[in-house]
């Protein structure tokens, strides 16, 4: 079956308050698909390779992201990568895969701008669309 990989690294998206109010990216690749619709026709597998603010990422940890992505392409059945992160270093990061990447299948970045435990999160949407995205 065609397979979409879901990268999880952290960020907005995947954030929730502790007891005492500060946002910590605590949901991983799991927690982040558990709030999607299951989609048609694609396998959707979640990997957690980080869980950070992208503003902590350092050089390495964004290489990581773009060795992965170009690990996951490796699989012919993968029609497709997600990457959710963090807004502040996703141009970044994006870009470094960009340069990885020498594939036609997509890498599909997305994040959010509430957090994961806000009533009107845009995360599951927004990662709901990119897997969409990844899937063609």
């Amino acid at each position: 079956m065609s397979q979409v990989i879901v990268l999880s690294t952290g960020g907005t998206i995947a954030t929730r308050r502790d007891p005492r109010g500060v946002g910590l990216p605590e949901d991983g690749a799991r927690e982040l698909l558990g709030r999607l619709p299951a989609p048609s026709g694609v396998d959707v597998v979640g990997v957690d390779v980080l869980r950070a603010g992208s503003y902590l990422f350092t050089l390495a940890d964004m290489r990581e992201v773009a060795v992965r992505a170009r690990a996951a392409l490796a699989d012919p059945d993968v029609l497709g990568v997600v990457v959710t992160h963090g807004t502040d270093g996703m141009e970044e990061t994006a870009y470094l895969t960009d340069l990885f990447h020498a594939d036609g299948r997509p890498v599909v970045f997305t994040g959010a701008q509430r957090p994961a435990d806000a009533a009107d999160g845009d995360g599951p949407r927004n990662l709901a669309d990119a897997i969409a995205v990844g899937a063609r």
